[in-house]
């Protein structure tokens, strides 16, 4: 059985989401797990308080790409964490949460 390489993060969508919104977040990637339950995510704020982010079951694609689905988040820029079975990605993916969200445009 050979080593994974450690979790790396590609992309998000959206990047910005309105205040209390809770917008699913879209992480793609590589090394993302076997299963969703491989997987842990946070969000954490300037003034390091951590959000879980939970992992839509029904959106994971092994190793590609999730879906989580964060709390109500007051207005800030979120850093986002991810752990795949204990190795943190090193890549640092912001998410940010606006007060005026009639000016965010979503496509999917």
């Amino acid at each position: 059985m050979g080593i994974c390489p450690d979790p790396r993060l590609r992309q998000i969508y959206p990047t910005i989401g309105p205040q209390y919104g809770q917008t699913p977040i879209q992480i793609y990637g590589s090394s993302l797990g076997k299963k969703p339950e491989d997987i842990s995510v946070v969000l954490i704020n300037s003034n390091q308080t951590t959000y879980p982010c939970h992992i839509q079951n029904q959106s994971y694609v092994t190793a590609q790409s999730f879906i989580c689905q964060p709390p109500s988040l007051p207005i800030g820029i979120y850093t986002i964490k991810v752990t795949v079975h204990s190795v943190l990605s090193k890549d640092r993916p912001t998410f940010q949460i606006v007060v005026n969200s009639n000016k965010i445009s979503f496509s999917y």
